[in-house]
């Protein structure tokens, strides 16, 4: 009767000493994963202006719009106009939050005519519009970059999207953190 005591003790000693072998060893393997940071995007990361809107022609000027903040889950229109002078868009360029997605919106189209999805990202008379759109978890920020000309610009492609890769998803070099 003794040694099965003594059995029984040392199964439930063995017992308890197995429980926390296993959990050491599921917090091991789950320490990856509660070291990960919240979200794909790096809310803090911006994507610069990379003075794209002017693309080389010449007696271009840039206009900018007013920074605009976009709220999370939220999508806000962004415009900017050519002035007299310079009426005529040549392409636009962006500075923005990391997680915003901007993307050209199309022209008006006539009355009673349906939008043409071709027309997406064209560049009508002296102003551009873009919808950016917060993927985040944070506030963003665009702010609009408009190139204009004095004579019509010899653009033969625009610019239809923006947005960035989510750091927190993939390194730098490509390659799955």
């Amino acid at each position: 009767m003794q040694a099965n005591r003594r059995d029984a003790r040392r199964n439930d000693r063995a017992g308890w000493w197995c429980g926390i072998l296993v959990l050491g060893l599921a917090l091991a393997a789950a320490a990856p994963a509660l070291a990960q940071k919240d979200g794909l995007y790096d809310e803090g990361r911006v994507l610069e202006h990379m003075r794209n809107e002017c693309r080389g022609t010449p007696d271009c000027m840039t206009v900018e719009s007013r920074d605009r903040r976009v709220a999370v889950g939220q999508s806000a229109i962004v415009r900017a106009h050519c002035p007299s002078s310079h009426p005529h868009v040549v392409g636009w360029d962006t500075e923005q939050s990391e997680h915003l997605a901007v993307t050209a919106l199309p022209p008006k189209p006539q009355a009673g005519a349906a939008p043409d999805p071709e027309d997406a990202g064209s560049l009508v008379a002296s102003r551009v519009l873009v919808g950016a759109t917060n993927n985040g978890d944070k506030v963003g920020r665009v702010t609009l970059f408009v190139g204009c000309s004095a004579g019509v610009p010899k653009v033969t492609a625009t610019l239809r999207h923006r947005s960035g890769v989510p750091s927190h998803h993939t390194t730098f070099s490509g390659g799955p953190r």
